[in-house]
Order: C-alpha cells, then sequence, then structure tokens
C-alpha cells in the first residue's frame, strides 16, 4: 500500500488529545505571571508548543493593531462560518440534557465513582456517545467521538446528515474504541449531539458485529467512506478496513487507544478497590462464623471452597462451605454485592432457623426431611445480622453474618 497523507496531520491530532490546553496557550502568549513556573518552563522547551504560542502572540498583535486603526477585523472563511452555524445549532437545540443512551456529551473533567474530581488537565474536552449504564448506576459505558471524518475505519460510525443537528466535532463514533466513566446524579454537560433510537441501534448492531468479527470485508482505502449494511439489516456509513503498515490510521488508533486507557483508569481503579474490599468484607464474615462456631462447640470448622470453584484453576473465594456437623452445613455465595447465605440440614428430626437483622426477625423456617434448605440474603452495609439455630433437643447457637 502506497503512504497515505491525511487531515489533519497527526501531530495535531497529538495536540489536541495531550498537548497544552488554550487557556494556558493564550496564558504564555501573553506572558501572564499567573500560569505555574514549572508548566511555562516544560511548555517552552517544546518546539511545536512555542510555534503555536509565536502564532497566537502574532495574531493577538494584529487584532490590537486592527482595533488602535479601526480597521475592519479579519472575516473567517466561509467554511469556518459554517461550522460555526453548526456548533450554535447543536448547542441551542440541546442545551443541557441529564444523561441518557444515545447522547453525546463533553465534558473537560473526569469523576471517581465516590463524586471526587480526578486531578486532571485536558488539552481540549472529550466527547462520547453513552451507550448504557451499569446496574450501580455508578458507570456509564459507551465510546470516543472524534471530529476525523478521513481517519474511519470500518468500525467507525460515521455520522449523517440523519443525525443532525450535532457538534462539528462529532464527526464519527469510534466502535473500536470503547471507554466507562462516572457522571454524578446532578452533572449536567454540553450536549453536542444525539442519536435517535434507530440510529442507536444501528450503532449497537455494528458494535455486535465488531465484538464477534465481520465476514468478508472491502479492501483498505485511507480516507475513503461509504455505506454498508449490519447483519441486521441497518444501513450505517463506515471507513474501511486498515490497510498495512503504512496507514497513517494505525497510529491514530493507538494515540486515542492511550486517550481512552486514561479515561478508563478512574473506573477501573475503583472498581479493583471496590472488588477488594468486598473480599476483605466477605473474609472477614467467614473468619467470624468460624470463631462463633468454636465458642459455642468448640470445634474447629474449615471453610472450603465449593466444588464447582474447587474443579477449576481460578483461587475463587466468592463460594465458601462450612460443614458445621455431619447434619448441618452453611454456604456463602457472593453474588454482585449481595451475600447469600445458605442453610441445609440433612438430619432426620427438625431445625429451626431464623435470620436476624438490627435483632428483629427477617426470615424463618424449620427445616425437615421434606425441606432442606433456606437463603438468605445481606449486603456489606455494616448493619447486623445474625443466624439463629434450634435444634429438636432445644439446643439453641447464634452466629454472626457480619462484622461488627
Amino acid at each position: 500500500m502506497s503512504t497515505f497523507t491525511l487531515s489533519p496531520p497527526l501531530e495535531s491530532i497529538r495536540q489536541r488529545l495531550f498537548g497544552l490546553p488554550d487557556a494556558y496557550l493564550l496564558a504564555l502568549a501573553e506572558d501572564r505571571p499567573d500560569i505555574p513556573e514549572s508548566i511555562r518552563a516544560a511548555a517552552m522547551n517544546d518546539t511545536i508548543i512555542v510555534e503555536r504560542v509565536m502564532a497566537m502572540r502574532a495574531t493577538l498583535a494584529q487584532t490590537e493593531t486592527s482595533l488602535v486603526s479601526g480597521a475592519p477585523l479579519p472575516q473567517p472563511p466561509d467554511f469556518i462560518k459554517a461550522l460555526i452555524a453548526e456548533k450554535v445549532a447543536a448547542r441551542s437545540t440541546y442545551s443541557e440534557l441529564t444523561p441518557t443512551p444515545g447522547l453525546i456529551v463533553q465534558t473537560d473533567r473526569l469523576f471517581q465513582p465516590d463524586g471526587k474530581i480526578v486531578d486532571l488537565v485536558f488539552a481540549s474536552p472529550f466527547a462520547m456517545l453513552l451507550d448504557r449504564q451499569d446496574e450501580s448506576q455508578r458507570c456509564w459505558h459507551g465510546w470516543l467521538v472524534a471530529p476525523d471524518l478521513q481517519y474511519a475505519s470500518y468500525w467507525d460510525f460515521v455520522l449523517q446528515e440523519v443525525d443532525a443537528p450535532f457538534d462539528p466535532v462529532c464527526a464519527l463514533v469510534q466502535l473500536w474504541n470503547p471507554v466507562q466513566i462516572h457522571l454524578p446524579k446532578n452533572f449536567t454537560s454540553a450536549v453536542l449531539g444525539r442519536l435517535n433510537p434507530e440510529r442507536l441501534q444501528a450503532l449497537r448492531a455494528m458494535a455486535v458485529e465488531y465484538v464477534q468479527g465481520g465476514a468478508d470485508k472491502p479492501s483498505p482505502r485511507p480516507g475513503h467512506i461509504a455505506m454498508r449494511s449490519t447483519y441486521q439489516g441497518y444501513q450505517v456509513v463506515t471507513g474501511t478496513p486498515l490497510g498495512d503498515e503504512n496507514d497513517p490510521r494505525y497510529a491514530y488508533q493507538l494515540d486515542y487507544h492511550h486517550a481512552a486507557q486514561v479515561l478508563n483508569a478512574p473506573v477501573r481503579a475503583w472498581l479493583s478497590q471496590s472488588v477488594a474490599s468486598f473480599a476483605n468484607w466477605f473474609s472477614a464474615v467467614v473468619e467470624r462464623l468460624r470463631e462463633a462456631w468454636h465458642e459455642s462447640t468448640g470445634d474447629w470448622v474449615q471453610a472450603q471452597p465449593a466444588v464447582a470453584n474447587a474443579m477449576t484453576a481460578e483461587d475463587d473465594n466468592t463460594h465458601q462451605v462450612l460443614e458445621l456437623a455431619s447434619d448441618l452445613r452453611l454456604e456463602l455465595v457472593c453474588r454482585d454485592d449481595d451475600l447469600n447465605v445458605i442453610v441445609t440440614y440433612l438430619g432426620d428430626e427438625t431445625l429451626k432457623v431464623r435470620f436476624l437483622e438490627q435483632g428483629e426477625t427477617a426470615k424463618v423456617a424449620t427445616l425437615t426431611a421434606n425441606f432442606r434448605s433456606l437463603a438468605y440474603a445481606i449486603d456489606d452495609s455494616g448493619e447486623s445480622h445474625h443466624l439463629h439455630i434450634e435444634r429438636a433437643d432445644g439446643e439453641v447457637i447464634e452466629l454472626p453474618l457480619s462484622v461488627e
């Protein structure tokens, strides 16, 4: 494949993604003292940033000269005026809306799922198409949206006239570049566009094909877009597949993958911490149960992984079994953020089982040969939970199901 030159140049895209924000460039051009010295020093050692600062200074000087002389200011080209009109139309149509599937939102801030703002400065705001919110309603899943139409690949969903109005920075949705971010409940952002339900379904159908792998594809043609059909019959416009090592879209996608890693980092870090925190809580509950059984009976019982887990090569402690006695088994199963407790009685008499929450009966049953098990779900909210067991001969044992 021949060498291709696409617009804008990759270096300009990298500056937009990873360079200095325009506000800092203006501060440097005006030589203002409010910019941190560390940023000033680093910026002025970057030849590209220096060139941009010098160009901005020249523009400021020209504007000041025109204002002093009374000469008319230079007018932007017609295509710039058209882009401004599109931007104004999108902003006036959508204003600020609550995040919902299909919206293309713009933000220059990242939030941790606990609501804290991440200490990052973006070169420019990023745009994301919202697909769905997870069950915890803490994370929005979607894809990055970019303005770089000539870099469209076979898995870029190109916006069309039917999607108007939309901001000019929204040329394509990168289905190869998913992101997940937290948006606070009271969060409102600039909405750059919105896909109607049918177009959102077309995009999702295309995303499914990307994950599953498509059938025969056309030849690579960087800079070319065309209409095609999804397996489900939706009409979409995309680019062509990536070509050989000379295809500049490889470097483009690598840069945007790096940008997505930054955006994904706060949620992924929080998810890792949440998993570790829940695992620690679960382990503490199991150990407290073992200690309480020892205090009541004098016997130590070992927690064993369930058979299904033990048969795998993974170290999975989310399903533990405590053989409390020859006729009594306790299973602890983690599902999502709940701990499911299952009491199973294998004896011939009766066993009265009572689950207590904050000292009050939450669930009670008498287990027999015809009714062997009772299950109960608790969470790690910090409330007090206990298991009360009473045998037919009057023996009573109470076990904690929380860490107090």
